[in-house]
C-alpha cells in the first residue's frame, strides 16, 4: 500500500514555486548546488529543474509557461495527480490517498487513516499544520481560470476517494 498525501492546489502550487525560487537564487549565488543537485538527480527545483512527465504529450503543457510562473506549477500539480488518479480508477496500485488540509484540521482523520492500516495511532501525531501560503489572495496570483477549475474538480475527487478509504 502506498499512502500519498496531497493538497489544496494553489497552496502547493504556491509552495513549489516559492521552492523552486529559492533554489534558483541560492543556484545564482553558489553553483556548486545546481552541480549537487545535478549528481544526486534532484531536478525538482531551480535552475536545473525539469518537469515531471507522465504521458509523452505532457510536456507541450509545460512550454505555455515559465517556471516563475505559478502556472508553471499548478498545471505540474495538475498532471501529477491526473495522472495518480487514472492508476488508482484502473486498480493498478495499491493507494491510499490522504488529504493534508483534513490531517492539519481533524486529529479524528489521523485517526481513521491508522485504523484503516492498522499501525498504532501514535504514528501519526506529529503536528500538521496549514502554512501562511493558504492566505495568499488568489487573485494577486493571476491564475488561469482554466487550470484553476481543472484542478478544483481534480482536488475534490482526491478528497472523495480520501474519505473512502476511512469512513
Amino acid at each position: 500500500i502506498f499512502l500519498i498525501m496531497f493538497r489544496e492546489p494553489i497552496a502547493h502550487a504556491y509552495s513549489l514555486r516559492s521552492q523552486h525560487i529559492r533554489f534558483s537564487e541560492m543556484q545564482k549565488v553558489d553553483p556548486s548546488i545546481t552541480f549537487y543537485m545535478n549528481l544526486l538527480g534532484h531536478h525538482e527545483f531551480g535552475e536545473n529543474s525539469l518537469p515531471f512527465i507522465y504521458e509523452p504529450n505532457q510536456f507541450i503543457s509545460f512550454n505555455q509557461y515559465r517556471k516563475h510562473d505559478i502556472n508553471y506549477w499548478l498545471s505540474q500539480w495538475i498532471l501529477t495527480y491526473e495522472w495518480i488518479l487514472k492508476k488508482v480508477e484502473k486498480g493498478s496500485c495499491q493507494v491510499i490517498t490522504v488529504c493534508y488540509e483534513l490531517m492539519c484540521s481533524s486529529p479524528q482523520y489521523c485517526d481513521m487513516i491508522c485504523d484503516y492500516l492498522e499501525v498504532p495511532r501514535k504514528i501519526m501525531k506529529s503536528k500538521f499544520c496549514i502554512g501562511k501560503s493558504n492566505s495568499i489572495a488568489i487573485d494577486e496570483l493571476n491564475m488561469n481560470n482554466f487550470l484553476l477549475t481543472r484542478a478544483e474538480l481534480i482536488y475534490e475527487s482526491l478528497v472523495n476517494m480520501a474519505s473512502r478509504h476511512v469512513i
